[in-house]
C-alpha cells in the first residue's frame, strides 16, 4: 500500500463524477525535495479549486521513486481548470527537476454518478 504524504484535501459535499489516478516517477533519492516543492501545490489545489474534492499524494513505501495522485473532481471543466492554473504550471517546473520521467495518468469515470465518460482530451 501506499502512504498519505501531506493532507488528503478530502472535501465532503460535492459529487465526484471523474477520478484522475496520477503515477510519478522520481529519481533516486529526491523524495524528500520532491515533496517539499509539491506541499504547496497541495496547499493552492486543496485550498483554491472548488471542483477538486481529493488531491491525496502517496508514496510507495517499498519504491521511494514511486507516487501517486489521487484525485476527485465534480466534472470534466474542474479537471480542465486544474491543468491550467498558473499554480499548477509553477507546481510543475519546481516538480521537474526530481522526475524520473514522464507521469502516467489515467482518467477514470466514477462509479454512481457521471453522466457522461471523461476524455482524455482537455
Amino acid at each position: 500500500g501506499l502512504s498519505v504524504v501531506g493532507p488528503p484535501g478530502l472535501k465532503a459535499g460535492g459529487k465526484p463524477t471523474v477520478a484522475v489516478v496520477a503515477e510519478l516517477a522520481i529519481k533516486a533519492d529526491s523524495g524528500a525535495d520532491f515533496e517539499k516543492v509539491t506541499a504547496s501545490l497541495m496547499k493552492d489545489v486543496q485550498g483554491q479549486e472548488p471542483g477538486n474534492l481529493l488531491y491525496c499524494l502517496g508514496k510507495d513505501p517499498k519504491n521511494p521513486t514511486k507516487y501517486v495522485f489521487t484525485e476527485l473532481y465534480t466534472d470534466m471543466a474542474a479537471v480542465a481548470l486544474h491543468g491550467k492554473t498558473e499554480y499548477f504550471k509553477a507546481g510543475g517546473k519546481a516538480q521537474a527537476p526530481f522526475m524520473g520521467g514522464r507521469p502516467t495518468i489515467k482518467l477514470l469515470q466514477t462509479v454512481g454518478f457521471a453522466p457522461y465518460k471523461p476524455t482524455s482530451k482537455l
